[in-house]
């Protein structure tokens, strides 16, 4: 039988950086660890039930945004079924987007940085640790969720890769590229004909609600069942951490509180972002047409469905979201001591 301490790689196989190289990575510098490979969901159940049962410690899980709070939700069903403590966490940035990695301290990729984690999570040593708070939207967990451009973009570059998977230019269909390519042939085009902006309602169920301001100060407390938002909007999303995926700052004021979220509403046109995106990017753009607030629970009802997105992965079109900050929260492996403070403001 495994020793208790054993480690665990928990990797998604369909996930893009997952190959025989990181196989043999994992094997050099884990040489103790138990490899696990999952193709769905399904598997992911099976593999985290007998993780917990060996059980190995720590576990770390591979892949991009919407695989890592797949395997994350598959561990913490498996932890109340059986009744076991979750293991010590680590997450390896392996996948597409990689926010939730990222906001863990992994801010390089490629094989060193790589081993740096591997080594790090498996040390015997003192750790360092990120509280990850999730939002529950429709029985799913995640650290962001949004409807609007956003779940657009995401349904396009699936679509985009469905349809270039059978085609000679197919290795161009990954990553970065594959974004700009689906937003280009697809997302621009659908903008052209049809209306970017949706009219929204958005109403505070919770006890803690502010609107925030640029600098990061706070208006004045918002009671339970105040209306927070109400008109056109091209996207509505909400965050517990800063990132986006490849390191968008599109929710900069994530952790002003304990245990919120930063809900952002953006009205501005698809150009007039693309415009500013540098700025964007970096987490300092706040034009008139953009409203922040840091909140615990809202419902967001729209005039049409529109398509949503839950921690990286899409969920398909709604008339109304329902966003809460769970009591769930998750500790994961940092990095460095540094990185246990990035991101908050």
């Amino acid at each position: 039988m495994p020793s208790p301490l054993q480690p665990a790689v928990l990797l998604n196989a369909n996930a893009r950086n997952v190959g025989p190289k990181i196989s043999k990575l994992i094997a050099q510098t884990l040489p103790q660890a138990a490899v696990f490979l999952s193709h769905n969901l399904s598997e992911a159940q099976e593999l985290a039930r007998k993780i917990l049962t060996t059980p190995h410690t720590p576990v770390l899980l591979g892949g991009g945004d919407g695989t890592l709070m797949g395997f994350l939700e598959a561990l913490l069903l498996a932890s109340q079924q059986l009744a076991k403590p979750l293991p010590e966490l680590g997450l390896l940035r392996l996948g597409t987007g990689n926010a939730i990695a990222r906001w863990t301290g992994q801010t390089h990729t490629g094989k060193k940085a790589l081993q740096h984690a591997l080594r790090y999570m498996g040390s015997t040593g003192e750790k360092n640790y990120k509280s990850l708070n999730l939002i529950e939207f429709d029985k799913h967990l995640a650290p962001f969720a949004g409807a609007g451009v956003d779940g657009r973009v995401l349904v396009d570059y699936v679509r985009f890769k469905e349809r270039s998977s059978q085609k000679p230019w197919k290795h161009l269909a990954t990553g970065m590229k594959a974004y700009v390519a689906s937003v280009a042939l697809h997302t621009l085009p659908y903008y052209l004909l049809h209306p970017t902006q949706i009219h929204c309602q958005i109403q505070n169920l919770g006890e803690t609600a502010f609107r925030v301001y640029p600098d990061g100060s706070l208006g004045p407390p918002l009671p339970q069942g105040t209306p927070l938002f109400e008109g056109k909007a091209t996207m509505v999303a909400a965050s517990t951490i800063p990132f986006y995926g490849y390191g968008i700052r599109m929710f900069p004021f994530a952790q002003r509180l304990p245990r919120c979220m930063h809900l952002r509403v953006l009205r501005s046109s698809i150009p007039h972002m693309l415009l500013h995106l540098h700025s964007l990017w970096k987490g300092s753009w706040f034009p008139p047409t953009t409203c922040d607030f840091v909140v615990e629970n809202v419902t967001v009802s729209c005039s049409k469905p529109m398509p949503c997105q839950v921690g990286g992965d899409a969920a398909g079109e709604r008339n109304t979201m329902h966003l809460r900050v769970s009591e769930t929260s998750v500790p994961l492996m940092a990095l460095s001591p540094a990185s246990s403070t990035e991101g908050v403001t």
